[in-house]
């Protein structure tokens, strides 16, 4: 298979509402998408998620990774056809792409890698006429997502946990880290109820000494976990609050490279990995952060970003399926947040917050240009 064009389009897809966390107000969905052709005429699609707080990129410094480093390298090569092996083909893709080492404000080029990998994937399964679900195998029929507050006013929250409670959902991220953390996190549990499983997310805005402080607070909410109490920094840190407080720790801002996780391993830091498709570099490397979290006895939740389109979405929906152990499962919440998404068939979770298996080929959705061009701001096209 060679890959005779490409497509780099950077959207502004509007939310139907404001989505506020500790560190940033989010207005619409700032994907970066990846459209490649194949020389038999095949076409696939590839989504990143650039996140300056999380690996340091930005929509500028995804398009200029994939134009300068990964384009070059890719551009006419002769890449494997699909064998019907994915960890196999998944290895070998990645070593196809090559990504410059972080620095700077840059952790890692993970958006980039990940929008590019994925729009390969889609494309050398299209050829095989195989789903990604199939690929990777299911272990169960249906997975269910949990739901999150973010911060605000109380009556936006009203609303938004009154809609969750209204589709039966389970479990419910609550966004803290500023002055409303004690009245969202009473607010939840008297909406949602008492059998609602709630988790808690700062956003690393908390120094080592507010974490601990803030521990009796966690703990008389009975969440299931704080995700990253700190920012991004050394993992003895986390372990300090982890050994002072009763909530288990989730990392996230903190766990972006492979190195990230031996460190975060051995320092005894964290409970629970989370693994987000885009933050994490791709497909293969997600199922590697899988790996050594079982391996080092740690829990694992598979996690999206806000705004994630349906490409995204299908591809966690087929990880979720071919495992049975994350703890929690965020994504797919399609045209429930975003003004229209961009495939068909919708992946969009139903009632209860449960969705099945996706059966199309490839990523296991069509993507619908019209709506790609609708929001795209910027289109940059490569070869062809």
């Amino acid at each position: 298979m060679k890959i005779r064009s490409a497509e780099i389009t950077l959207l502004e897809l509007p939310f139907r509402l404001p989505v506020s966390h500790a560190t940033k107000h989010r207005l619409a969905c700032d994907s970066v998408l990846v459209r490649v052709e194949s020389d038999r005429g095949v076409v696939g699609w590839g989504e990143g998620v650039p996140r300056s707080y999380v690996s340091g990129e930005t929509a500028g410094s995804v398009v200029g990774e994939i134009e300068s480093v990964i384009w070059p390298a890719i551009a006419d090569a002769e890449l494997p056809d699909y064998q019907h092996d994915l960890g196999d083909y998944l290895s070998t893709l990645g070593s196809s792409l090559p990504e410059t080492p972080g620095g700077g404000s840059i952790v890692a080029h993970h958006a980039a890698r990940c929008a590019v990998e994925l729009a390969l994937l889609d494309c050398a399964l299209r050829e095989a006429g195989v789903a990604l679900g199939d690929a990777l195998g299911q272990v169960r029929e249906s997975v269910r997502y949990s739901g999150m507050l973010p911060t605000g006013n109380l009556e936006t929250a009203k609303m938004v946990l009154g809609a969750m409670r209204s589709q039966g959902i389970e479990a419910v991220k609550v966004k803290v880290g500023d002055e409303g953390d004690q009245g969202r996190l009473d607010l939840c549990r008297s909406v949602m109820g008492e059998a609602v499983s709630m988790l808690a997310d700062a956003n690393g805005v908390w120094t080592v000494e507010e974490a601990i402080a803030a521990g009796p607070m966690l703990a008389a909410a009975n969440l299931q976990l704080i995700e990253q109490p700190l920012p991004r920094g050394p993992a003895s840190d986390l372990a300090s609050v982890r050994a002072a407080i009763q909530t288990p720790v989730m990392v996230d801002e903190s766990l972006v490279s492979l190195q990230d996780a031996a460190e975060l391993i051995e320092a005894r830091a964290c409970d629970i990995f989370n693994i987000r498709i885009s933050k994490c570099g791709g497909l293969g490397r997600s199922l590697r952060f899988i790996e050594l979290a079982r391996q080092a006895g740690l829990k694992w939740q598979l996690g999206a970003h806000v705004g994630e389109t349906a490409l995204l979405s299908a591809v966690g929906r087929a990880v979720a399926l071919a495992h049975d152990d994350p703890i929690f499962v965020e994504g797919s919440i399609g045209e429930w947040l975003l003004v229209e998404d961009l495939s068909s068939p919708s992946v969009q979770f139903g009632a209860g917050g449960v969705a099945g298996a996706l059966a199309g080929p490839g990523l296991g959705v069509e993507v619908i240009e019209e709506r790609v061009r609708k929001y795209a701001v910027d289109t940059r096209r490569l070869g062809g």
